[in-house]
Order: C-alpha cells, then sequence, then structure tokens
C-alpha cells in the first residue's frame, strides 16, 4: 500500500467521525504532502498578483541556481492534534531542512515579501484540517489516539523531487502556479 493508503486507512479506523472534514490526501491540486517551509504566511486575495509576480522570480532563481544534495529520506510518525488540524510528523534530517531554507532565502536575499513574519516553521504533514470545531467527545478522542499511537510510523521513503506550490489558502487547494526541483541534480 502507499502511503496515501496508510495514512487514510489508519484514520478511517482509528477516528471515522473525522470523514466530514477535508482531507488533503482526498484534494487533487496539492493531495497529502509535506510542507517544509512557507515562504508567505498569511496572504489576503489582494496581494495574490504580488505572490504570482515573487513566485515567478522564485522559480527562475532556482532554475538557474543548483540545489545539488543527495536525496534524503523522509519518516513520517506520530501525529499532533491542534485546533483546526490533525498534522504528521515529518522526519528529516535537520541538515538538508536547513540547507533547504537557506538556499531558498539567498535566492533572494532582499526580498521583504518571503517570510516576512520570520516565523520558524516546522516540517509537517498536514493529514485532515477541521471543517468545523470538534465536540469534546471527539477532542478527546482523538487527543488519545495521538498519545496512543505516537510512534506510528505511517511511512518511509527518499524524496526525489521537491515541489513549490503557490496556492490560495483556507483551504489550500487551489494551486495557482507550481514547478519542481529535482534532488541531486545539476541545474
Amino acid at each position: 500500500s502507499t502511503i496515501v493508503e496508510a495514512v487514510e486507512t489508519f484514520f478511517q479506523k482509528e477516528a471515522p467521525y473525522l470523514q466530514g472534514h477535508y482531507w488533503e490526501s482526498q484534494i487533487r491540486d496539492t493531495g497529502l504532502h509535506v510542507t517544509l517551509f512557507e515562504f508567505a504566511t498569511r496572504e489576503t486575495h489582494e496581494t495574490l498578483s504580488e505572490g504570482v509576480e515573487q513566485f515567478t522570480k522564485l522559480e527562475e532563481a532556482i532554475s538557474n541556481k543548483p540545489f545539488d544534495v543527495r536525496p534524503p529520506r523522509l519518516s513520517l510518525v506520530g501525529f499532533e492534534v491542534f485546533p483546526m488540524a490533525v498534522t504528521l510528523y515529518a522526519d528529516l534530517p535537520i541538515n538538508f531542512i536547513d540547507a533547504f531554507r537557506t538556499f531558498c532565502l539567498e535566492l533572494l536575499p532582499n526580498n521583504p515579501y518571503f517570510n516576512r513574519l520570520h516565523t520558524p516553521f516546522p516540517t509537517h504533514c498536514t493529514a485532515i484540517r477541521f471543517t468545523k470545531e470538534l465536540n469534546k467527545t471527539e477532542q478527546q478522542r482523538l487527543d488519545a489516539a495521538a498519545e496512543r499511537f505516537r510512534k506510528h510510523v505511517f511511512g518511509d521513503f527518499r524524496i526525489q523531487t521537491l515541489s513549490f506550490m503557490l496556492t490560495r489558502k483556507q483551504p489550500y487547494q487551489s494551486v495557482e502556479r507550481e514547478f519542481e526541483l529535482r534532488l541531486g541534480e545539476k541545474g
């Protein structure tokens, strides 16, 4: 089975009451994905044209600067319950994460648009976003499952490609632009 199937099967069995919520794996544009870095957070619809312009500059900069690193292994292990989502822990070598974030920030060093909040952002995989607040019983059951399955392995694989996506928030299902960067290849 695939990692997507493993995640879906796990939550269908352990938390069937979440079926009416927004499952990332069932969204065609983005699907189940791991977020390594958010460039622009808390943007509004009014800043979309600026976002597209800056995203295009980022794509051009990346196409001219190789990110020649050995593709790392990624493990999805355990999950956490947040007020609006269930998020899987995404475990990657810290030197890869640091190298990737530094690479991205150095591409457009004087650009005030990207990560203007200077917010540290944990590597994660959002599995389910809540479309409404959980009731007390659901919240307690989900918190207990998160504790019980703290070390549950959803999957482990080597990353070959990184996708850069410009998406609209709430929910992240409308992809405006996308490009990819293959790891371990020059330029």
